[in-house]
């Protein structure tokens, strides 16, 4: 069976629209050298350690990942990637031979890399089970994703089908764990990032609690929350206008903005942009705001870099840290229909 590797694109995923145009995956690392002719894993431990130094483990858990981009991953082999703007997954199969350094790249973080042809970059992250979603969530940068079936949930989620759960009634063998190096640190690979597992979870109420309307009453919330007066259309034909609202006692001073709202978790075409524009200017507005779940089409995006001054577009993530940052000042009938905690939890440092 084919195996599934997560090489993650930034911290933020910075890096992911760079590495679909060019067909890679991967980048950071930039304090490390061309890795190229390293073939010995204590060569490649040494290195680390010079470089980044740390305790055992830490130097441990980076050799055993850059070993895994260095050597482990192959021609065949499978990518998925978390989209944390989106709330997505992307799938690309590796070709070229595994690991590349394009020693050519002006940008230091985007030199080594795995060569990918990407499949499919925008399924929602609401097609997986909780289990497979917290695996995504690993707090390292490169893994494979092999505990609970997931060679065969993944090929089967890739194919335009929903998580199906492991086969272990069947297939006792299929929820072991993936094989882990005997000479790496398991706990520091089996933790987890709480952050985005948390945003995970918040995006997947997101998408199955506010679809259409309920949307849109977020939006006006959060929109009222920076110091706009709105104006929410009822439910049903909008004209391609949700919200209006604008600032001062009235609602009627800059910037005025019109806001469309897409609930839908597939990417937005460059056409809902168009018609966004004309409504600028059908409702004497200053400015535009596209909000969507799914993202944009790769010809929405060049649209967008025509539009810088005129659209802005809110994905998932932006809805979610929009949230964050006015929670505590939502009316408490929008708590109750998305109830959130704030937790304090301490960090490691050297990790």
């Amino acid at each position: 069976m084919a195996k599934f590797w997560t090489v993650r694109t930034g911290r933020s995923g910075e890096r992911t629209e760079w590495g679909f145009a060019n067909g890679v995956v991967g980048g950071g690392w930039h304090e490390m050298p061309d890795l190229t002719g390293v073939s010995d894993k204590e060569q490649l431990r040494a290195i680390v350690a010079d470089v980044y130094g740390g305790s055992k483990n830490v130097v441990a858990n980076l050799t055993g990942q850059l070993w895994t981009l260095r050597t482990r991953i192959q021609d065949g082999d499978y990518i998925v990637l978390p989209i944390r703007s989106t709330s997505q997954i992307a799938f690309g199969q590796v070709i070229g031979g595994g690991y590349k350094y394009l020693a050519k790249e002006e940008d230091p973080t985007k030199r080594h890399v795995i060569q990918v042809k990407w499949l499919k970059t925008d399924v929602s992250k609401s097609v997986l089970k909780q289990d497979m979603r917290y695996q995504l969530g690993s707090a390292l940068t490169i893994f494979e994703v092999g505990n609970n079936d997931a060679a065969y949930r993944l090929e089967q989620v890739m194919a335009g089908k929903q998580d199906p759960g492991a086969r272990s009634a069947l297939n006792p063998g299929a929820t072991k764990t993936s094989e882990v190096p005997q000479d790496e640190t398991v706990e520091v690979s089996d933790a987890i990032n709480l952050a985005e597992v948390a945003q995970d979870e918040i995006a997947k109420s997101l998408q199955e609690d506010f679809k259409g309307h309920e949307l849109s009453e977020l939006v006006e919330a959060l929109l009222t929350a920076e110091g706009f007066k709105c104006r929410n259309s009822p439910p049903g034909a909008d004209g391609g206008v949700d919200v209006l609202a604008g600032m001062g006692p009235l609602g009627m001073d800059s910037p005025k903005l019109v806001v469309q709202v897409k609930s839908q978790t597939g990417a937005v075409s460059d056409t809902v942009l168009q018609q966004l524009n004309g409504a600028i200017h059908r409702f004497q507005a200053d400015q535009a705001l596209l909000v969507t779940f799914g993202g944009v089409t790769g010809p929405a995006k060049t649209y967008l870099e025509t539009q810088y001054f005129n659209i802005r577009v809110w994905t998932i993530d932006d809805i979610i840290q929009s949230i964050y940052k006015h929670y505590p000042v939502l009316d408490n009938e929008m708590k109750a229909r998305l109830p959130l905690k704030q937790i304090w939890i301490p960090i490691d440092a050297e990790a």
